[in-house]
């Protein structure tokens, strides 16, 4: 579902940029509420960001993943 290969070296730099993209498509959606928009579309995107979220825990919970500052460490 992840539009990258996961790997030791980029499992937590993917997730870094999962939770903040999760983070800013929760804060649209409530912007959206409190405005009286639909959220639907972006319900949808905040469902599928989580799904990323947990497939990459998933991986990093059976491999010893780098964590930022450690040589080859990589964001993608």
């Amino acid at each position: 579902m992840i539009g990258y290969t996961l790997t030791e070296k980029n499992c937590n730099g993917i997730l870094t940029v999962l939770y903040k993209e999760r983070d800013k498509i929760s804060e649209k959606i409530s912007q959206y509420e409190w405005k009286g928009l639909d959220t639907t579309i972006l319900e949808k995107q905040y469902n599928d960001i989580c799904d990323q979220i947990e497939e990459a825990c998933e991986f990093r919970r059976h491999h010893d993943c780098l964590l930022e500052g450690d040589p080859g460490f990589s964001f993608c």
